[in-house]
């Protein structure tokens, strides 16, 4: 058999229920029950955005300051990832179609469900070559920030997903944000 040694780049603490969320050098995020230590679900960005063609290794993790229920997830590539930690259910009515026969007036519940682990958004450089090395957001969430290799600063707009701007981030600034290793 053989013996795979994962390393854990980052987490981040999610209560109630306690639960820590972790990003490793597998690709993958892990939520794990903070009392018993068991790894309650796993998942990956992997394959999830057409701008992934590999397993990448998770460098950051940030809580969705607009949605609890939502974490952004950021690889070694060129695309940062609005994923979902929990399992959502969607109800909706629908009314009889104008087509079916006056006596069948019932409406119809739809329940759709997001699984945990989805993908619900994703924000990409626009540049195949650009890795990007951390992310963060602003306090209100409105944007998402991920300095990349190229010494950028993108600056996302975390409800449309549209890439805002761009500044150039300074050597030191860089190294003190992405911790220099």
């Amino acid at each position: 058999t053989r013996t795979r040694m994962t390393k854990y780049s980052c987490c981040v603490l999610l209560w109630p229920p306690i639960q820590i969320i972790s990003g490793s050098s597998d690709g993958t995020v892990r939520v794990w029950d903070a009392k018993t230590t068991d790894c309650l679900r796993f998942f990956s960005p992997s394959g999830a955005g057409r701008h992934i063609t590999e397993l990448t290794s998770i460098h950051s993790l940030v809580l969705s300051p607009l949605n609890p229920e939502y974490i952004i997830v950021g690889s070694k590539s060129n695309t940062v990832h609005l994923m979902n930690l929990k399992v959502t259910l969607f109800h909706q009515s629908s009314s009889p179609s104008p087509s079916s026969s006056p006596s069948s007036s019932h409406h119809l519940n739809v329940v759709r469900c997001v699984a945990q682990g989805k993908v619900i958004k994703s924000y990409f450089s626009g540049k195949k070559d650009v890795i990007f090395l951390k992310c963060i957001t602003s306090k209100k969430g409105g944007f998402i920030y991920a300095v990349g290799e190229d010494r950028h600063l993108y600056c996302f707009n975390a409800n449309t997903g549209n890439l805002d701007y761009t500044l150039m981030v300074h050597a030191a600034l860089a190294c003190i944000f992405t911790s220099c290793g």
